[in-house]
């Protein structure tokens, strides 16, 4: 996603999602959630 143009609006917001759905909220550990991933701490929690 870094350095990428994007030609609309779309391709801009799928880039988005798909860094929401496969970085941010499987392999970036969070502080809040004791350095777990937001995946790992829903997983524990229910």
């Amino acid at each position: 996603m870094a350095g990428r143009l994007h030609t609309n609006q779309g391709q801009a917001e799928a880039d988005v999602l798909r860094y929401l759905t496969d970085y941010y909220n499987h392999q970036r550990p969070h502080s809040y959630n004791g350095y777990k991933t937001p995946v790992e701490a829903e997983s524990l929690a229910g």
